[in-house]
C-alpha cells in the first residue's frame, strides 16, 4: 500500500475562475436579454432607466450564481484520506472510517427506461465510468467523482489501491438504489429510505 499520511483534494483556483467566468456570462445574458427583446419588439422605447435595471439584474444573478456554487460546494470538494479515515469539508464537517466502507462501486448505476435502451449503459459505461460509490452500511452511499479537483485523482487512485478487497465491479443496484444513484448528487452522502 502506498505509505502516504493525507492526500487533500481541494478545488482548484482556476475551477473558481472558470465559475466566475460562466457567472459573468449567465448573467450577462439574462440581463441583456430583455433589453434585446425590448428592442425588438418595441424599437427605440427602452429608457436609460430600464437599461440600468436590466444590468442590474443580470449583476445580482451574477452574484448570487456564485454564491450558490461556494456555499453548495464548499465541502463537496474538499476531502483528506489518511490511514484510517476520509474527512469531508474545509472544517471537518464529516469524517467516514475506512473501515466503516463496506464496498467499493466502480461506475453508476445504468441509465433506465428509453435511454438505458439506446445507448445500452452498464454501471461502468458512459462518463461517470471513473467514478466511485463508496457504500457504508446498507442504506448509506457517498458517490465520489472528485477527478477534477487538485489530488482528486489520486485521491480515488489511492481509494482504489486500498480497497481492492471490497471492489465490487458487478455490483448488482437494488430498483431503489438506480433511482438515486444513476444521477447521484456527486460527493454527498446518499442515505435511501425504505418504505
Amino acid at each position: 500500500m502506498k505509505e502516504i499520511n493525507v492526500i487533500p483534494a481541494k478545488t482548484k483556483v482556476s475551477e473558481y475562475f472558470a465559475l466566475l467566468l460562466c457567472a459573468i456570462f449567465i448573467g450577462g445574458f439574462i440581463g441583456c436579454l430583455p433589453i434585446i427583446l425590448h428592442e425588438l419588439l418595441y424599437p427605440l422605447t427602452i429608457t436609460q432607466t430600464q437599461r440600468n435595471s436590466y444590468v442590474l439584474v443580470g449583476i445580482a444573478i451574477c452574484i448570487f450564481c456564485v454564491y450558490r456554487f461556494s456555499v453548495n460546494n464548499k465541502d463537496k470538494y474538499y476531502w483528506l484520506l489518511t490511514e484510517n479515515s476520509l474527512v469531508r469539508g474545509r472544517n471537518k464537517k464529516d469524517l467516514f472510517y475506512l473501515n466503516d466502507i463496506e464496498k467499493v462501486i466502480i461506475g453508476i448505476p445504468a441509465w433506465e427506461g428509453l435511454s438505458g435502451k439506446l445507448f445500452k449503459a452498464t454501471h461502468l459505461d458512459g462518463t461517470f465510468k471513473s467514478s466511485l460509490i463508496l457504500k457504508l452500511g446498507k442504506n448509506t452511499f457517498i458517490p465520489l467523482n472528485i477527478h477534477m479537483v487538485e489530488n482528486g485523482t489520486e485521491l480515488m487512485t489511492e481509494l482504489i489501491d486500498r480497497f481492492k478487497d471490497r471492489i465490487d465491479e458487478n455490483y448488482d443496484f437494488s430498483k431503489l438504489e438506480k433511482k438515486h444513484l444513476y444521477s447521484p448528487k456527486w460527493n454527498s452522502v446518499i442515505t435511501l429510505k425504505t418504505t
